[in-house]
């Protein structure tokens, strides 16, 4: 099995390229600086040597707050990034694996309630709508690909473009005498990024196409 995983710098980018290695898969790993989804050459190159069986698709503007700012970014990262890693991947005759988020809800449901994979979508802000488009070019483009949803991602290793580790920037707040405080209006379900890497390999070992939702039980 040859996988290449874009984004291999992030949180489940990275476990994804640790979880494959322990299968003994071969493995091409691509950060921002080796390739870049917004160019489709970019991708040609960096892909077309190593012809992957797999592409995975982590690389995404996912800062809400600046998907708000500048939501031409967040289309040309999220959507026609998108749509050009499952393109190349098609030409390749490779199957695209995208990811995707709980965004794409809007979040109405009754207290209790979960959101399945065909539940309709209704997006309320410019990062949800963008990861709405980048899911349908990406099934769009073949039957076979797939759409791993997950939510809240969490790890060790910490999201770079929202500061870190969630958990070590309270701890620090505390540590230096600020307030650490957080919205309490949220209800969500925090999905581990080991967790999130093995459940995407294991549906691309079994074969599976289509919409999955692949975080972790429970909401907090």
């Amino acid at each position: 099995m040859k996988i290449s995983v874009i984004g291999s710098q992030g949180q489940v980018g990275s476990e994804l390229v640790s979880a494959a290695l322990a299968k003994g898969w071969d493995v091409q790993s691509l950060d921002h600086t080796e390739v870049d989804v917004t160019d489709p050459q970019s991708l040609r190159t960096a892909l077309g040597v190593f012809a992957p069986d797999y592409v995975v698709n982590t690389a995404a503007f996912h800062n809400v707050g600046e998907c708000e700012k500048y939501p031409e970014t967040a289309i040309e990262v999220n959507a026609l990034g998108a749509k050009n890693v499952a393109e190349t991947a098609s030409d390749l005759g490779a199957v695209a694996v995208y990811f995707s988020t709980d965004y794409v809800f809007d979040g109405k449901i009754e207290f209790g309630d979960f959101y399945f994979p065909q539940d309709p979508t209704n997006p309320l802000n410019a990062y949800g709508v963008s990861k709405r488009d980048g899911e349908k070019v990406t099934l769009e483009t073949s039957p076979s690909n797939l759409v791993v949803r997950i939510s809240s991602v969490f790890g060790i290793k910490g999201n770079k473009s929202k500061g870190g580790n969630f958990v070590d920037k309270i701890l620090a707040r505390v540590s230096s005498g600020e307030d650490a405080t957080v919205p309490g209006d949220n209800r969500m379900s925090p999905t581990y990024a080991v967790d999130a890497a093995q459940k995407t390999l294991a549906l691309v070992e079994s074969g599976n196409h289509g919409i999955w939702h692949a975080n972790n039980h429970g909401s907090v």
